[in-house]
């Protein structure tokens, strides 16, 4: 069932309003390939967010298939509903933010979280961030400075932070929890001064960022060069590496 406020998820007469397939950030694609994220130009005519928005690219585990497009920067808002549409002045509500886990290379931020949002009475974001050689690729150089997809998780949650006070949520109430990759990912924002301020409180489950699978300090550029040589791209030129081939060819 629709409103002109979103999608209403109803059950035993409760419902949650739901706002799926809100981009967050550029598509990241082209020249924005392997890039940390950029703003989103906007859009003229109403934004359509019944359904969700495309996954990123990843080989599924169910059926081994690849799925997803490299326009994939997407979350998804879940408001307990209300009467009238909350303004300002109104009693804003918590915000919880999911980082969804999946070894870095799988799942997406498509979950239903309307029972947690109605339950809790808080607001709950999902989203999307680059998975496997398009989240965590670095050449070592501006060609892919690396970490896009820990990059994109930021960027969402400055999005969050900016607009959610619109959807009746408190921006200095913002939590974010994770799970697996996930809870890591929340880890490292914790300690990263880029993340700071961004958020109020943190939930890490089954994944922390000293985890030995967490994160590589060794030569990113050797393991690019490594990646290069299964796919036959050309190792010489950063630019051109990066460029050379379909997103199939690289999940």
């Amino acid at each position: 069932k629709c409103s002109e406020r979103g999608k209403l998820e109803q059950w035993d007469n409760r419902s949650v309003e739901c706002y799926l397939g809100i981009p967050y950030a550029a598509p990241p694609v082209k020249s924005l390939r392997f890039q940390p994220p950029q703003p989103h130009p906007g859009w003229k005519k109403p934004l359509d967010t019944i359904k969700f928005g495309p996954i990123c690219p990843q080989q599924l585990l169910s059926s081994g298939q690849l799925s997803g497009k490299e326009d994939c920067l997407w979350l998804n808002i879940y408001v307990p509903h209300k009467e009238r549409i909350p303004d300002v002045n109104s009693e804003l509500l918590p915000v919880m933010v999911w980082i969804h886990g999946g070894a870095f290379v799988l799942g997406s931020g498509n979950y239903k979280a309307h029972v947690l949002a109605d339950f809790g009475q808080v607001i709950v974001v999902t989203i999307n961030y680059r998975l496997g050689v398009f989240g965590f690729l670095s050449t070592g150089d501006s060609a892919a400075v690396g970490n896009s997809g820990l990059l994109d998780q930021r960027f969402a949650i400055q999005w969050v932070k900016a607009n959610v006070k619109h959807f009746g949520g408190n921006p200095d109430a913002i939590t974010i929890f994770g799970q697996s990759a996930g809870g890591a990912s929340v880890g490292l924002h914790c300690l990263s001064p880029l993340s700071s301020g961004l958020f109020k409180q943190a939930i890490l489950d089954s994944g922390v960022a000293i985890a030995p699978w967490a994160t590589r300090l060794d030569n990113p550029l050797l393991w690019v060069k490594k990646l290069a040589s299964i796919v036959s791209c050309p190792v010489a030129n950063s630019l051109k590496l990066i460029s050379y081939k379909y997103f199939a060819v690289l999940v």
